[in-house]
């Protein structure tokens, strides 16, 4: 049987995506580059954002035409749109939350998800080569020679203008000794450089009578030399362990870490659903970088969101100025279907939101952060 896969989405999903790939090469199958050789056509969904979203359903409309294959949708967008999805795909699917559904689209497979590796590396193709993760350095792709750690999967927070938990599913912890795994694979590989990352990586443990701290310094305790890149850090759970984080940072190990702030207003953040207050996250996140003098600290921004006044704006501004991150990536907010924040009232007009991010994209170049800017 001949697959195709056509993957669109973020790193964690990526990654899921490549285990399976590896379920049907290991399982007999052959992976095809072209679309109209295949039997299975795999397509791994995105529903970040509207743009994502509507990217997502022009190519799901667009592999709808080779008939000969069967087309399997996997990814968010069927958790976090549904309504949506339903209208242009009625064959099969299945969200993050229920990968193993796979082994009842494909019951006669000898291997079940389960008995494949998680994947911490990604293999493209160029013209039809394939570049495995080590090469990709010297590669036209130019990626970063990255070991990923995925240690979780799901969110324990349902803030109010995402709707990507749906797809996520209940927060589900991979254990201390399969994280170290995967760690210890990576050194052996000769990886210096670990991006630990999932959905949400500070309730990491919580379902398993653990923690995230307890994790880095069960990863510390292992002698080389190594960086870890931590990858969508929660300031709840920043503030909830600061005291465990500051040695841990001393150590000099970590090398960077997205924490998205989302707002520097306390009426804002209550109406995100956020559970902190700015003024407690900006002293623990000042910490850190006292801690870690070498430390690039990345965060998210969102502008615009409804009844956001100017006081607001400004006070984000000001989280911003007095932070100074390495990088900061700006959203304005669109409403997500379904979701609570798409139900308030007071949405600030285009017009505004734009003035607002450009005074925020010059701000950010008077204090040389680096910027990124989603309309």
């Amino acid at each position: 049987m001949n697959v195709y896969f056509k993957i669109l989405g973020c790193e964690r999903r990526s990654l899921e995506a490549e285990r399976i790939k590896k379920y049907f090469k290991l399982n007999g199958h052959r992976l095809v580059f072209k679309p109209d050789n295949a039997d299975f056509i795999i397509y791994n969904s995105c529903a970040f954002d509207g743009v994502k979203e509507d990217q997502t359903v022009c190519e799901i409309e667009e592999l709808k035409k080779f008939t000969k294959a069967k087309l399997i949708v996997i990814g968010c967008l069927p958790g976090v749109n549904p309504e949506r999805f339903k209208k242009i795909h009625n064959g099969y699917f299945f969200a993050p939350n229920n990968l193993d559904y796979i082994d009842e689209i494909f019951p006669d497979s000898k291997l079940k998800l389960k008995d494949i590796e998680y994947f911490n590396t990604f293999t493209y193709n160029i013209n039809g080569k394939v570049i495995p993760s080590t090469e990709r350095a010297s590669s036209p792709l130019q990626t970063k020679n990255l070991f990923n750690i995925c240690i979780s999967r799901g969110c324990d927070k349902q803030c109010s203008y995402c709707g990507e938990w749906r797809a996520w599913g209940l927060y589900v912890s991979k254990t201390p000794e399969q994280c170290l795994k995967e760690f210890r694979k990576g050194l052996k590989e000769g990886f210096q450089e670990f991006n630990i990352l999932a959905d949400s990586i500070g309730p990491y443990g919580t379902d398993i009578g653990f923690s995230l701290p307890k994790l880095l310094r069960l990863f510390l305790t292992i002698k080389g030399n190594y960086f870890f890149h931590l990858t969508e850090y929660n300031p709840l759970w920043i503030h909830k362990n600061i005291e465990d984080l500051v040695p841990i940072f001393q150590s000099g190990k970590i090398k960077s870490i997205l924490v998205a702030i989302q707002s520097g207003s306390d009426r804002i953040l209550e109406l995100m659903n956020r559970g902190y207050k700015s003024g407690l996250i900006k002293k623990d996140l000042i910490r850190l970088k006292k801690a870690a003098p070498d430390l690039d600290m990345h965060t998210h921004a969102i502008v615009g969101f409804p009844s956001e006044t100017e006081k607001n704006f400004k006070q984000t501004l000001n989280f911003l100025k007095e932070v100074k991150f390495k990088s900061v990536t700006l959203y304005t907010f669109h409403p997500k279907p379904g979701t609570p924040a798409a139900e308030f009232k007071e949405f600030i007009s285009d017009g505004v939101k734009k003035k607002r991010a450009e005074k925020a994209l010059k701000l950010l170049e008077e204090i040389n952060s680096i910027s990124y800017y989603y309309t």
